[in-house]
């Protein structure tokens, strides 16, 4: 807001992995983070400032909050689970589902010394990869749809989103739909398209380069011409040395 509120943070993050041969293969992980929340009171106007006529000429009486601001520490944690591959038919699915708490002891944000929690946020994603190939390995010239859900909840507030991604290297497209409640189909939120291009990079790494489009269809759908996103992704590759035990 134009640095009238500063959020300042820093964090540390750490992650593991275990896998169970031919059952699951799980990766957890935890953030901690130091937060500071700041407002500058020199730049805030406040009603008995003005004067119908003269604008702001007055001195107000509001007594600035704490100048240093509200920190505090916050903490989140999540894992993820990686199912063995199977097949059917010719097509190959593997199937991934996760969960992801946020703010877990909900603290206290307020900077003018009152009541604000952070409530805790909830995130349930889940993603299956089908590869449409007569490969038993494959990598080349295969066509992989890919469902995706993701179900967000904040205090009342709730979003999901469902769509796919359709890749056949090097390019990607995918299609999603946003909504605010899982189960209720009358509050559409946004329609959303997706296009990518993947290369590899080096022999580390490949690279994604896409664009998606965010279009609304709710009720606001006539006052925004929605949102426009570029993304560049990194994807490194696991090491020829790794130590971690294959999950099949």
């Amino acid at each position: 807001g134009e640095g009238k509120y500063k959020t300042t943070t820093i964090g540390f993050i750490q992650s593991y992995e275990r896998a169970i041969p031919k059952i699951v293969r799980l990766r957890a992980g935890y953030n901690i983070t130091l937060m500071n929340k700041k407002v500058d009171w020199s730049q805030l106007v406040f009603p008995d400032q003005l004067d119908p006529v003269m604008g702001q000429i007055y001195q107000s009486k509001a007594q600035p909050g704490n100048t240093a601001g509200k920190t505090f520490v916050d903490f989140t944690a999540g894992f993820m689970a990686d199912f063995p591959k199977f097949r059917v038919g010719e097509s190959q699915i593997t199937n991934t589902i996760g969960y992801v708490m946020n703010h877990l002891t909900e603290p206290q944000q307020s900077v003018i010394g009152g009541t604000a929690t952070l409530p805790k946020k909830h995130t349930v994603h889940y993603t299956m990869v089908i590869s449409l190939s007569n490969d038993v390995n494959p990598k080349e010239n295969a066509l992989y749809i890919s469902p995706n859900i993701i179900w967000e909840q904040q205090g009342k507030f709730s979003n999901s989103v469902l769509g796919f991604y359709v890749t056949k290297d090097p390019l990607i497209g995918g299609l999603f739909f946003r909504k605010r409640k899982f189960g209720n189909f009358t509050d559409s939120d946004a329609l959303i398209v997706y296009l990518g291009v993947k290369a590899n990079f080096n022999k580390y790494s490949d690279v994604r380069i896409g664009y998606s489009y965010d279009l609304s269809v709710n009720k606001l759908s006539g006052n925004s011409f929605g949102a426009h996103e570029l993304s560049l992704v990194f994807d490194f590759k696991r090491s020829t040395a790794s130590k971690t035990p294959p999950l099949l």
